[in-house]
């Protein structure tokens, strides 16, 4: 047989209301009162954690880039390096990272990036490295941005040959034989 205890309220010896129900709505414990989960419990939730206030990740978008970009230009053109988020809530900070496998063949050279929201240009690395004749190195891109709306928005990269350099910049391609490499981009959407 099973037993079934019916209350709307259970107070503790001074009176308080520790556990109390009104209007579907279960409130535990009272303001200034501490809830404490005993070593060895857990807690799962199959519903909608909410109030527990910011830090929370909400989402993490990530793509691994094994294209090759290649140029001896001084202007900025596209890498590739691209990818797409829709916050989930206007007021998230959004943290975009790029990790860019790059060499210089033929020549020392610098890098020039540029990284871009949609249309509007974010940041300019002008001289991000300084690379030798065919020797890979790696750049790493960190840049964060209020979401403010919860609209889908594309993140870019673009790269030239710095002004007065020879030889070209590569992207994913560790050396002139051909040696293939791979470059990332990750956002993460954070609440606030």
């Amino acid at each position: 047989m099973t037993s079934i205890i019916k209350v709307d309220n259970i107070q503790n010896t001074s009176g308080d209301n520790i556990i109390n129900e009104s209007s579907g709505t279960i409130t535990v414990g009272a303001s200034g009162d501490t809830i404490s989960i005993p070593s060895g419990a857990t807690i799962t939730n199959s519903g909608t954690a909410t109030g527990f206030g910011g830090g929370k990740v909400a989402q993490v978008v990530y793509q691994n880039f094994t294209s090759s970009f290649t140029t001896t230009s001084s202007s900025y053109a596209d890498t590739g390096l691209t990818l797409a988020i829709t916050p989930t809530a206007s007021d998230s900070k959004l943290y975009i990272q790029v990790f860019a496998n790059g060499v210089a063949h033929n020549g020392n050279s610098f890098m020039g990036m540029k990284m871009f929201e949609d249309s509007t240009e974010l940041e300019e690395w002008e001289k991000v490295h300084a690379y030798s004749d065919n020797t890979a190195s790696s750049v790493t891109l960190n840049v964060q941005r209020d979401a403010s709306s919860t609209s889908t928005r594309t993140y870019k990269i673009q790269a030239k040959n710095a002004p007065n350099t020879d030889g070209s910049i590569r992207i994913n391609n560790a050396a002139a034989d051909g040696g293939s490499c791979q470059s990332s981009m990750m956002i993460m959407e954070v609440l606030a």
